[in-house]
Protein backbone atom coordinates (compact mmCIF):
# COMPACT_ATOMS: atom_id res chain seq x y z
CA UNK A 1 0.00 0.00 0.00
CA UNK A 2 2.61 2.02 1.19
CA UNK A 3 4.32 1.85 -2.43
CA UNK A 4 1.37 2.27 -4.24
CA UNK A 5 0.79 5.77 -2.31
CA UNK A 6 4.69 6.53 -3.47
CA UNK A 7 4.29 5.60 -6.87
CA UNK A 8 1.04 7.76 -7.40
CA UNK A 9 2.97 11.26 -5.24
CA UNK A 10 5.61 10.22 -8.15
CA UNK A 11 3.52 10.71 -10.97
CA UNK A 12 1.07 13.64 -9.61
CA UNK A 13 4.64 15.27 -8.61
CA UNK A 14 6.05 14.77 -12.36
CA UNK A 15 3.01 15.70 -14.11
CA UNK A 16 2.49 11.98 -15.28
CA UNK A 17 -0.61 10.21 -15.49
CA UNK A 18 -1.10 6.17 -15.96
CA UNK A 19 -3.99 3.17 -16.58
CA UNK A 20 -4.33 0.28 -14.98
CA UNK A 21 -3.69 -3.01 -17.97
CA UNK A 22 -4.08 -6.08 -16.15
CA UNK A 23 -4.70 -7.02 -12.19
CA UNK A 24 -3.20 -10.43 -10.66
CA UNK A 25 -4.79 -12.41 -8.21
CA UNK A 26 -2.10 -11.35 -6.08
CA UNK A 27 -2.70 -7.79 -6.54
CA UNK A 28 -0.25 -6.97 -8.25
CA UNK A 29 -1.02 -4.71 -11.12
CA UNK A 30 0.43 -4.31 -14.59
CA UNK A 31 0.45 -0.07 -15.80
CA UNK A 32 1.31 2.28 -18.28
CA UNK A 33 2.69 5.57 -17.96
CA UNK A 34 1.78 8.22 -20.00
CA UNK A 35 2.81 12.43 -20.24
CA UNK A 36 -0.36 13.14 -21.65
CA UNK A 37 -3.72 11.37 -20.75
CA UNK A 38 -4.11 8.47 -23.39
CA UNK A 39 -6.52 8.18 -25.92
CA UNK A 40 -9.26 5.68 -24.67
CA UNK A 41 -8.46 2.22 -25.64
CA UNK A 42 -9.77 -0.10 -28.18
CA UNK A 43 -11.08 -4.06 -27.18
CA UNK A 44 -9.20 -5.49 -29.57
CA UNK A 45 -6.13 -3.47 -28.05
CA UNK A 46 -6.72 -4.92 -24.94
CA UNK A 47 -7.46 -8.35 -26.23
CA UNK A 48 -3.67 -8.62 -28.39
CA UNK A 49 -2.53 -7.08 -25.09
CA UNK A 50 -4.13 -10.23 -23.20
CA UNK A 51 -3.23 -12.77 -25.51
CA UNK A 52 0.32 -11.64 -25.23
CA UNK A 53 -0.06 -12.02 -21.52
CA UNK A 54 -1.37 -15.29 -22.01
CA UNK A 55 1.07 -16.40 -24.38
CA UNK A 56 4.03 -15.60 -22.07
CA UNK A 57 2.65 -17.58 -18.48
CA UNK A 58 0.56 -15.19 -17.25
CA UNK A 59 -3.14 -16.97 -17.53
CA UNK A 60 -4.46 -15.08 -14.44
CA UNK A 61 -3.63 -11.51 -15.70
CA UNK A 62 -4.91 -12.40 -19.10
CA UNK A 63 -8.05 -13.49 -17.96
CA UNK A 64 -8.11 -10.61 -15.43
CA UNK A 65 -7.88 -7.87 -18.37
CA UNK A 66 -10.37 -9.91 -20.72
CA UNK A 67 -12.71 -10.14 -18.23
CA UNK A 68 -12.65 -6.43 -17.30
CA UNK A 69 -12.61 -5.71 -20.63
CA UNK A 70 -15.55 -7.89 -21.47
CA UNK A 71 -17.68 -6.25 -18.57
CA UNK A 72 -16.66 -2.70 -20.12
CA UNK A 73 -17.98 -3.97 -23.75
CA UNK A 74 -21.41 -5.36 -23.61
CA UNK A 75 -21.90 -7.70 -27.07
CA UNK A 76 -18.37 -7.98 -27.68
CA UNK A 77 -19.01 -11.63 -29.01
CA UNK A 78 -15.06 -11.92 -30.27
CA UNK A 79 -13.96 -11.37 -26.40
CA UNK A 80 -16.93 -13.43 -25.01
CA UNK A 81 -15.60 -16.41 -27.32
CA UNK A 82 -11.82 -15.74 -26.71
CA UNK A 83 -12.51 -15.76 -22.55
CA UNK A 84 -14.71 -19.24 -23.23
CA UNK A 85 -11.63 -20.69 -24.86
CA UNK A 86 -9.35 -19.61 -22.29
CA UNK A 87 -11.92 -21.14 -19.46
CA UNK A 88 -12.25 -24.47 -21.24
CA UNK A 89 -8.69 -24.28 -21.41
CA UNK A 90 -7.86 -23.78 -17.65
CA UNK A 91 -10.50 -26.20 -16.89
CA UNK A 92 -12.70 -24.13 -15.09
CA UNK A 93 -15.88 -25.68 -16.96
CA UNK A 94 -18.21 -24.03 -14.64
CA UNK A 95 -17.28 -20.52 -15.67
CA UNK A 96 -16.63 -21.07 -19.49
CA UNK A 97 -20.46 -22.72 -19.41
CA UNK A 98 -21.33 -19.19 -17.89
CA UNK A 99 -19.27 -17.44 -20.86
CA UNK A 100 -20.77 -19.40 -23.22
CA UNK A 101 -24.22 -18.51 -22.07
CA UNK A 102 -23.72 -15.01 -22.42
CA UNK A 103 -21.91 -15.58 -25.69
CA UNK A 104 -25.06 -17.17 -27.15
CA UNK A 105 -27.87 -14.42 -25.18
CA UNK A 106 -25.48 -11.98 -27.19
CA UNK A 107 -25.25 -13.87 -30.52
CA UNK A 108 -29.15 -14.12 -31.12
CA UNK A 109 -29.78 -14.79 -34.14
CA UNK A 110 -25.95 -14.91 -35.55
CA UNK A 111 -25.51 -19.07 -35.73
CA UNK A 112 -24.06 -19.21 -38.94
CA UNK A 113 -21.09 -16.89 -37.34
CA UNK A 114 -17.79 -19.46 -37.06
CA UNK A 115 -17.19 -18.14 -33.29
CA UNK A 116 -21.34 -18.85 -32.75
CA UNK A 117 -20.45 -22.68 -34.13
CA UNK A 118 -17.39 -23.36 -31.92
CA UNK A 119 -19.41 -22.17 -28.78
CA UNK A 120 -21.46 -25.63 -29.44
CA UNK A 121 -17.66 -27.70 -29.20
CA UNK A 122 -16.36 -25.57 -26.25
CA UNK A 123 -19.90 -26.19 -24.68
CA UNK A 124 -19.09 -29.91 -25.43
CA UNK A 125 -15.81 -29.96 -23.82
CA UNK A 126 -17.09 -28.87 -20.65
CA UNK A 127 -20.50 -30.68 -20.64
CA UNK A 128 -17.83 -34.01 -20.61
CA UNK A 129 -15.60 -33.07 -18.05
CA UNK A 130 -18.74 -32.14 -15.69
CA UNK A 131 -20.55 -35.53 -16.80
CA UNK A 132 -23.41 -33.90 -18.58
CA UNK A 133 -22.57 -37.06 -21.38
CA UNK A 134 -26.05 -36.28 -22.99
CA UNK A 135 -26.06 -32.86 -23.36
CA UNK A 136 -22.22 -33.04 -24.49
CA UNK A 137 -23.08 -35.41 -27.33
CA UNK A 138 -25.85 -33.45 -28.70
CA UNK A 139 -23.73 -29.99 -28.62
CA UNK A 140 -20.76 -31.94 -30.17
CA UNK A 141 -23.20 -33.35 -33.15
CA UNK A 142 -25.16 -29.71 -33.80
CA UNK A 143 -21.27 -28.40 -33.91
CA UNK A 144 -19.99 -31.49 -36.26
CA UNK A 145 -23.37 -30.60 -38.33
CA UNK A 146 -21.29 -27.44 -39.55
CA UNK A 147 -17.65 -28.78 -39.37
CA UNK A 148 -17.82 -32.48 -39.86
CA UNK A 149 -14.24 -32.86 -40.45
CA UNK A 150 -12.96 -30.36 -37.88
CA UNK A 151 -10.16 -32.85 -36.02
CA UNK A 152 -10.75 -31.25 -32.37
CA UNK A 153 -14.47 -32.26 -32.95
CA UNK A 154 -13.81 -35.38 -34.39
CA UNK A 155 -11.43 -36.27 -31.37
CA UNK A 156 -14.05 -35.00 -29.07
CA UNK A 157 -17.15 -36.82 -30.02
CA UNK A 158 -15.19 -40.13 -30.46
CA UNK A 159 -14.10 -39.60 -26.49
CA UNK A 160 -17.83 -38.72 -25.51
CA UNK A 161 -19.43 -41.80 -27.48
CA UNK A 162 -16.84 -44.11 -25.51
CA UNK A 163 -17.87 -42.81 -22.63
CA UNK A 164 -21.29 -43.13 -23.42
CA UNK A 165 -20.69 -47.21 -24.73
CA UNK A 166 -21.11 -46.09 -28.53
CA UNK A 167 -17.42 -48.50 -29.28
CA UNK A 168 -18.14 -48.70 -32.84
CA UNK A 169 -18.80 -44.99 -33.24
CA UNK A 170 -16.62 -43.76 -31.49
CA UNK A 171 -13.86 -46.17 -33.68
CA UNK A 172 -15.11 -44.91 -36.66
CA UNK A 173 -14.59 -41.19 -35.42
CA UNK A 174 -11.02 -41.77 -34.37
CA UNK A 175 -10.45 -43.11 -37.45
CA UNK A 176 -11.67 -40.27 -39.53
CA UNK A 177 -9.56 -38.01 -37.24
CA UNK A 178 -6.27 -40.02 -38.21
CA UNK A 179 -7.07 -39.78 -41.78
CA UNK A 180 -7.10 -36.32 -41.56
CA UNK A 181 -4.14 -35.11 -39.06
CA UNK A 182 -2.22 -38.29 -40.08
CA UNK A 183 -1.61 -39.28 -36.41
CA UNK A 184 -0.85 -42.75 -35.58
CA UNK A 185 -2.23 -42.49 -31.69
CA UNK A 186 -5.85 -41.37 -33.02
CA UNK A 187 -5.27 -44.71 -35.19
CA UNK A 188 -4.32 -46.99 -31.92
CA UNK A 189 -7.22 -45.31 -30.37
CA UNK A 190 -9.40 -46.30 -33.18
CA UNK A 191 -8.45 -50.22 -33.13
CA UNK A 192 -8.99 -50.11 -29.04
CA UNK A 193 -12.21 -48.98 -29.44
CA UNK A 194 -13.31 -51.90 -31.99
CA UNK A 195 -11.82 -54.10 -29.81
CA UNK A 196 -14.48 -53.34 -26.94
CA UNK A 197 -16.89 -52.74 -29.56
CA UNK A 198 -16.84 -56.22 -30.34
CA UNK A 199 -16.91 -57.21 -26.62
CA UNK A 200 -20.56 -58.53 -25.76
CA UNK A 201 -21.99 -58.43 -22.49
CA UNK A 202 -23.08 -62.07 -20.88
CA UNK A 203 -26.30 -62.44 -19.45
Amino acid sequence: EGEWRALCEWLTEQGFCFRILSRSARFEAAIQVYRKPPPGRRAAEDLAHAASLWAHGAPDAALALLEETVAAKPGWLTGLHRLAQWRTKTRDSEAALAVIHRARATAGDRTSSGVVIDLDRLSAENRYRLGDLEQAAADIARFRRQRPDHVSGLTLNALITARLGRHEESAALWSRASQIAGSAAYEENARDQKILSQIRPEF
